[in-house]
């Protein structure tokens, strides 16, 4: 199986993708990404940019979330009222919870996702309830609410989705998309630098090639996402907040 392309590989499929030199070319020691000194546009600035906005671009058009899980470890509690899980201090950035499931070092319970009024009219004051076994659980304000707050060690399976995140350096890899469909980053940012000038007429026959290719690609992935979601069971979603590293 082919490598995942970090940041820099990906500046030079653009530069391929727009017929222009690169440094390797001439000098094949040369670093990764980086352009020819007598082909020096696009810049690395640029390209970066519009890795971005790409990146950004086909989340939106797509909702894309890949479904991860994620443990959180939880000590036995004593004090009343729901335990709460910051969403925003776990390991990866979460759009969405999936599935929330409590595990006693034995079994999984998995747990019903209720709303905070619900759980109010049905079980009355939340905040006195006291502690046993989590069955229930509601997501506000990018914190999830654990009902009952657990008298026992344990921990929380969350089925989370994670939106793309992009790059923080030119080291980094899009790990939260198939690889399958790298190529389409790099035709959408392959389209939006071309768009830049289109007063050029190779450049704008750039922009109609990698603009079709891309809304292809785009199609493709939300097949993949419906396909993996099918597999999913009912959803919770919770407040949305998307992350992009590089923006």
């Amino acid at each position: 199986m082919s490598q995942a392309l970090t940041r820099a590989r990906m500046r030079d499929a653009i530069r391929r993708n727009l017929n222009k030199e690169i440094a390797k070319d001439r000098i094949p020691s040369a670093p990764d990404g980086e352009p020819s000194s007598v082909d020096p546009l696009p810049s690395n600035a640029l390209i970066n940019l519009k890795l971005d906005e790409a990146i950004s671009f086909i989340v939106r058009k797509t909702g894309f979330t890949e479904s991860n899980p994620v443990t959180v470890s939880i000590a036995a509690q004593t004090a009343n009222g729901a335990f709460v899980v910051n969403l925003a201090r776990l390991s990866v950035s979460v759009n969405e919870v999936r599935r929330v499931s409590w595990f006693d070092g034995s079994t999984y319970q998995r747990l019903r996702p209720v709303s905070r009024d619900e759980y109010s009219k049905n079980y009355g004051d939340w905040e006195n309830d006291s502690v046993g076994t989590p069955s229930q659980f509601w997501i506000d304000g990018y914190k999830l609410y654990l009902l009952a707050s657990p008298q026992s060690a344990g921990s929380l399976s969350i089925i989370a989705g994670t939106g793309v995140i992009g790059f923080e350096t030119d080291n980094d890899v899009i790990e939260q998309l198939p690889q399958d469909y790298h190529s389409i980053v790099l035709d959408c940012a392959t389209w939006l630098i071309a768009d830049t000038q289109q007063n050029d007429s190779e450049m704008a026959g750039y922009v109609r090639a990698f603009q079709s290719k891309t809304f292809d690609g785009i199609a493709d992935i939300i097949k993949f996402k419906r396909q993996v979601n099918r597999e999913l069971q009912a959803t919770f979603p919770a407040r949305r907040r998307r992350v992009y590293r590089g923006r």
